[in-house]
């Protein structure tokens, strides 16, 4: 059974051109839309099977820079499918109820009444990314803010932030990657050694504390001496473990 969602105008329903050019074309980002006339208003209804809103998906504020970059990826193939089917890009709807996602690509509303000016859309949409980024990815909130600052400017290009943001998040997410690589090669080894003294018959543990490169060594002259008692070891010499 299909799922739709309905958004209706006042006014009476005329199909026109882009109607037309919606129906008998098929689109890769736009969702599939039929209209009709409901007394005195214009319905629209989108089919969305399958699919989840972005506002529903990102409600707890989970989103990542990943999302993010997928996101600003869609809206430009949306654009440009708009454009190569001679429609008008002012009625794509960028509200996160009326984008929708599934499998990796989001989809969006046709809207032929929208009098909205997508440029000033996409800001209104970065706001919103603001508030639902995840603040436990430095990378992605770093990202959001750009988007929201460069979308302020007077007659940016959506296709060169969108490259200044990938380069932003990939270079943020390399350090991050580059920095726990570093924490964990110089984070120090706790081993307990347990050492069975032959006097008092019991297991007593002996907390050692090195670096991996002087454990190693220890180890393995634990086995060759396992034999004889921690005090009578011959020969021991702080330059056999080095």
């Amino acid at each position: 059974m299909e799922r739709r969602i309905s958004i209706r105008e006042k006014g009476y329903y005329e199909e026109d051109y882009q109607m037309r050019m919606l129906r008998i074309n098929s689109t890769e980002y736009l969702l599939r839309v039929m209209g009709r006339g409901i007394d005195d208003s214009s319905c629209y209804e989108y089919e969305v099977s399958g699919k989840v809103s972005m506002s529903a998906m990102f409600e707890r504020g989970n989103m990542r820079g990943r999302d993010v970059e997928l996101l600003m990826d869609s809206i430009r193939e949306a654009i440009r499918e708009t454009e190569r089917h001679l429609l008008n890009i002012h009625c794509l709807l960028l509200q996160p109820e009326y984008i929708f996602y599934e499998e990796k690509k989001f989809y969006f509303c046709y809207f032929p009444p929208s009098k909205e000016n997508i440029w000033e859309g996409i800001h209104r949409l970065t706001e919103y990314l603001v508030k639902h980024i995840d603040y436990e990815d430095p990378a992605g909130v770093e990202g959001v803010f750009f988007l929201h600052k460069k979308t302020m400017e007077e007659n940016y290009s959506l296709e060169k932030i969108s490259r200044e943001y990938k380069t932003l998040l990939s270079g943020r997410l390399r350090e991050q990657k580059e920095a726990m690589v570093a924490g964990t090669e110089e984070k120090e080894t706790e081993t307990v050694c347990w050492e069975k003294w032959e006097e008092e018959g019991e297991m007593e543990p002996i907390l050692i504390r090195e670096a991996k490169q002087f454990w190693e060594p220890v180890k393995n002259l634990l086995k060759r001496r396992k034999k004889k008692k921690w005090g009578d070891w011959e020969g021991f010499s702080r330059e056999e473990i080095r």
